[in-house]
């Protein structure tokens, strides 16, 4: 008569012997891929792209990573691999990808295994290796909680500086972006985690975003006090807001190609209706001015959704990830409005009202040289 302990350790049996296939089939299955491509012998997949894929406590990964972006491998220093290099330099390649790709959990460092390495080589020449192929496994401490993925495997060619790869998880889907600015990333991180890592991602775009910094200042150069920049910043918020929620969740979608000429057109455009409004001096209330901070905030938005989707939205916390990087950029133009309106004060106070008028002017000056060329860049290229 089978007895309820048997019954438990038949099943515990089962379902350890269906966890071993589970990733003995995930491996043959990536092995029977990584063999048809290798026949070919061309671009295998495309370029600084990659799968992580996570099952039981295991990690399996497939990426392409730039050759240049090794070290002491590149004899006659052309930027790629000849298969004599490949060959010669083989035990050092495959000791830097072991090195330099590391997956993290709460654990530390799980290593590497199994590295398999093919070269991809470039269509019209096929004796000269461009990306290098990998596939290994991470053995993981435990099959849930978030890992860190950390690489400095970034080329010297502009198209080769990040790094594209999509984490599955059961039904969790995370697109991850590692670029040598951004070369560490949490995957499948929590609601708390995300949020903080979208406000940081929100400060850091508003900072290094010269077109939306201009337009920044090109509000307070209006002269208005502390109270009318605080409402102009909002309302620049809210409109940037409405599109970049808007763009992410696919209700409006627009090209870049006119999105980013659009964005300097808001610059010029700005700067000449204060400049022709100051002329002519046009009575221009205050709350139109607002509406046209609005309007310029809605384009400015849809260059933010932009930036936004190349970072990788977290899928399973969109609403953190929205809220973050909005509530980052807002962080961000508080920042630089701060600093601008103490200058604007020192210079008021130190050179007088015309020293200060004068640099108002300066700055609408360059708004206007800066978006009409910006804007002729943008189309052309």
């Amino acid at each position: 008569m089978i007895t309820i302990a048997q019954t438990i350790r038949t099943r515990a049996t089962t379902a350890a012997w269906s966890s071993r296939m589970t990733s003995v089939l995930w491996m043959l299955a990536l092995l029977i891929a990584w063999g048809a491509s290798s026949s070919a012998h061309a671009h295998l997949m495309v370029s600084q792209r990659g799968t992580l894929n996570f099952v039981d406590e295991s990690a399996f990964m497939v990426l392409s990573v730039p050759a240049s972006a090794l070290t002491g491998v590149d004899d006659d220093g052309d930027g790629k691999l000849s298969t004599a290099e490949f060959n010669a330099h083989y035990q050092d390649v495959e000791s830097q990808l072991e090195q330099r790709l590391e997956l993290r959990d709460e654990d530390g460092p799980r290593p590497l295994q199994g590295l398999l390495i093919n070269s991809s080589t470039e269509h019209d020449n096929a004796g000269s290796i461009d990306q290098l192929v990998l596939m290994g496994r991470f053995a993981l401490a435990s099959p849930e909680g978030t890992v860190w993925l950390h690489t400095d495997l970034f080329g010297e060619e502009e198209h080769e500086r990040s790094l594209q790869i999509k984490a599955t998880r059961e039904d969790q889907v995370q697109l991850v972006v590692l670029t040598p600015d951004r070369n560490d990333a949490a995957i499948f991180p929590d609601r708390r985690h995300v949020l903080f890592e979208y406000v940081e991602l929100g400060i850091d775009h508003i900072l290094t975003g010269f077109d939306h910094v201009l337009l920044l200042l090109l509000v307070l150069a209006t002269g208005w006090g502390w109270r009318r920049v605080t409402v102009a910043l909002t309302c620049f918020t809210l409109g940037h807001a409405v599109t970049l929620v808007a763009s992410v969740t696919g209700t409006v979608e627009l090209s870049p190609a006119l999105v980013e000429p659009a964005i300097a057109a808001t610059l010029f455009g700005m700067a000449v209706f204060d400049w022709m409004a100051e002329n002519r001096r046009w009575a221009i209330a205050n709350q139109w001015r607002m509406v046209l901070v609005f309007a310029c905030a809605l384009v400015h938005g849809l260059g933010l959704a932009s930036s936004l989707n190349e970072l990788g939205l977290r899928d399973a916390h969109q609403l953190h990830s929205l809220v973050g990087f909005n509530v980052g950029i807002e962080i961000g133009q508080l920042l630089i409005a701060t600093v601008a309106m103490l200058v604007l004060e020192v210079v008021r106070r130190v050179g007088g009202r015309a020293v200060y008028a004068l640099a108002l002017k300066i700055v609408s000056f360059v708004a206007v040289v800066m978006g009409a060329a910006w804007f002729v860049e943008r189309v052309v290229m």
